[in-house]
């Protein structure tokens, strides 16, 4: 007795990072064997199971970043995604140690004010004895460009001034 297979093709399955995946197949929808072939030639057991690929890490991210300032720590969140599906493998969150500077403060009396302008101003003019004044090069270096000079200058004398947008150098 030959039997004629009435075949029905099964869609493959994609595979993804966490998720098996399977062959297509073709099934009999009168005695429900499986075939791999469109021709019922090659009877299976059941579909070929692809495996799951894993998640592959991507380099490291930084999110939610909030900038250390001289008196508080920032931090921000450290997240690897996977490269092949986008989801998210990881998050850990790192602090960022606060400076201890404060921009503007030269002569580190904790408060930036006229003093402070007045002694970057006649440094950066020249006059002795006032590089021994200036305490904290990292504070007179309010652009933070790694130069101490008349950018600065401006920078101070335009925030104690009161003008807009100057503010946003200091910490």
């Amino acid at each position: 007795i030959t039997v004629s297979h009435v075949l029905t093709e099964v869609k493959a399955v994609s595979v993804s990072c966490t998720k098996d995946g399977t062959e297509a197949y073709w099934k009999c929808s009168k005695c429900g064997k499986l075939f791999s072939d469109k021709n019922g030639t090659n009877e299976i057991s059941a579909p070929v199971k692809i495996p799951a690929k894993g998640h592959k890490a991507g380099a490291p991210v930084h999110e939610n970043e909030v900038p250390a300032t001289a008196t508080a720590d920032g931090h921000y969140d450290e997240v690897v995604y996977c490269t092949a599906c986008g989801e998210e493998m990881s998050r850990e969150t790192k602090i960022i140690a606060k400076s201890g500077v404060i921009s503007g403060d030269v002569n580190n009396d904790g408060s930036v004010n006229a003093t402070d302008k007045a002694i970057l101003n006649r440094y950066l003019a020249g006059w002795a004895g006032y590089e021994a004044k200036i305490l904290s090069m990292d504070a007179a270096d309010i652009n933070k460009d790694g130069n101490v000079n008349a950018q600065d200058k401006a920078i101070l004398n335009r925030y104690l001034a009161g003008w807009k947008g100057y503010e946003k150098y200091f910490n």
